[in-house]
């Protein structure tokens, strides 16, 4: 019973490193959604100023140039609040008819969205005539993100489909030209925005920011399954377990050890066999505690089992195992190997019965039938008897029926078939493979509690809206 109540111990400390973990996964998952919704309230903002054209500046031919303003500084600062980062881009500050248009990490920026590259670059250098430190004092200009690959393939060499000839040396005599006005390269001073040159039109803008909109949701996913794999259970954190229940154990037995000594440590009378006595059930408790650690952990982590009857399983099998060294060394009977294994598995099989059926009343009458009978299971799997043996157990827990009354025999059975019905938890815990297929397998739990069929989630997509209140 002392060993079971360290396990016990030994399994709140593991569930206290895996409630961590989880209330931090919680936490993280929580910022990250609060951080797609102020990067959406961004797109909110740009579709604000749209909603009322007759606002904007220039004629409807040139419109889109503002618009491409307030698209740029809209997605940057959208990005950079998902990945919970301050925002880079605004225009605060910044003129409405200021030589830049706003502002990127505290550098200035003049977008330029004309049509066609040739024309869109001829509109860079008109405004490096018009106010001569731009360009060339670290502030760069942006232009529509295909303009700037088509640019960027002239410069390279590369052929570009429906391009002439004159327009290509064109393009080429103004890269020339911006970077002897700038004295720096035109990468420099010429840099792709977000968006392409059709989707900042008035007729495209609103499908833009849904796009956006959607890609920001699809991002805020990954991110949010790389937080889920961040802080999923795993070696470090299990030898971090092992480590602290080790420590815990051994610091126990330290302090039990001396306890029983008290009289002798208090005078000075421990001697160096004292000592050596001590030191070694400290270590030996200790690596104990740290081996049903590193157990409960992979229980509860891997298997998906609670602290309580994980760390009663370990208790189980440690238990048993003592047994069968035993038996092996033909110190004791078969007969008492089964007869003290079921003694061991009685508390496991009561926080099984506790697992199994949740808060429901088992009367006392029948609460030594139930928890016998699936202590005898459990032995029985643990320990894999032969078939006589196997049978004699099963008949072991027949007579023990028969002895109750016929209602109590139902409610024994009715209880062992839940039991059952949630599935053999013995091998399901050691079934990684089953457990990784949680929705499935709840979906299963709910129908064995009698969960109508309407209100069973068995379906992603159904979880998905379930969570989202969608």
């Amino acid at each position: 019973m002392k060993e079971m109540v360290k396990d016990q111990v030994t399994g709140a400390v593991i569930k206290e490193i895996n409630n961590r973990r989880i209330l931090n996964e919680i936490n993280e998952l929580t910022l990250q959604d609060k951080a797609l919704i102020n990067a959406l309230n961004e797109m909110k903002a740009v579709k604000t100023f749209i909603s009322t054209p007759e606002n904007i500046l220039g004629s409807e031919k040139t419109k889109h140039g503002e618009i491409a303003e307030q698209v740029e500084v809209g997605i940057t600062r959208a990005k950079d609040i998902l990945n919970r980062e301050n925002p880079s881009a605004t225009f605060e500050g910044v003129g409405r008819t200021a030589p830049e248009d706003y502002l990127k990490n505290g550098i200035k920026v003049q977008s330029k969205f004309v049509n066609g590259a040739n024309n869109n670059l001829k509109s860079v250098l008109d405004h490096m005539d018009n106010y001569k430190t731009f360009g060339r004092d670290g502030s760069y200009y942006e232009i529509p993100k295909d303009t700037h690959e088509i640019i960027e393939k002239v410069f390279n060499g590369e052929d570009v489909e429906g391009l002439k000839g004159s327009t290509r040396r064109a393009i080429l005599e103004k890269i020339k030209k911006i970077e002897e006005e700038s004295g720096k390269s035109y990468s420099e001073v010429v840099k792709p925005a977000n968006s392409n040159y059709s989707d900042v039109q008035q007729g495209n803008v609103e499908k833009t920011i849904k796009t956006y909109e959607k890609n920001l949701k699809k991002e805020n996913k990954i991110k949010k399954s790389n937080i889920k794999e961040e802080y999923k259970p795993g070696l470090h954190e299990g030898m971090k377990a092992t480590a602290i229940s080790a420590l815990i154990g051994a610091g126990t037995s330290l302090t039990i050890n001396l306890y029983k000594h008290r009289e002798k440590l208090l005078r000075g009378e421990l001697t160096g066999d004292h000592w050596k006595e001590i030191g070694v059930a400290t270590v030996k408790d200790g690596a104990s505690a740290g081996v049903t650690g590193g157990a409960i952990y992979g229980l509860t982590n891997y298997t998906k089992m609670n602290a309580p009857f994980a760390a009663a399983i370990v208790s189980a099998t440690k238990g048993l195992a003592s047994l069968v060294k035993d038996y092996t060394e033909n110190n004791i009977t078969e007969s008492e190997l089964l007869e003290l294994g079921i003694i061991i598995c009685s508390e496991t099989a009561i926080v099984a019965v506790a697992a199994s059926i949740g808060q429901g009343i088992i009367p006392i009458p029948i609460l030594g039938a139930v928890v016998g009978t699936i202590a005898g299971s459990m032995v029985n799997e643990l320990l894999n008897f032969n078939k006589k043996t196997g049978t004699a157990i099963e008949k072991q827990m027949r007579e023990a029926m028969e002895k109750l009354d016929k209602d109590y025999q139902f409610m024994v059975l009715r209880i062992k078939k839940q039991y059952e019905a949630l599935g053999n938890l013995l091998i399901a815990a050691f079934n990684v493979e089953n457990n990784l297929q949680l929705l499935e397998e709840s979906a299963k739990v709910a129908y064995a509690l009698g969960v109508e069929e309407n209100k069973i989630i068995n379906k992603i997509e159904d979880l998905d809206k379930f969570i989202l209140g969608s």
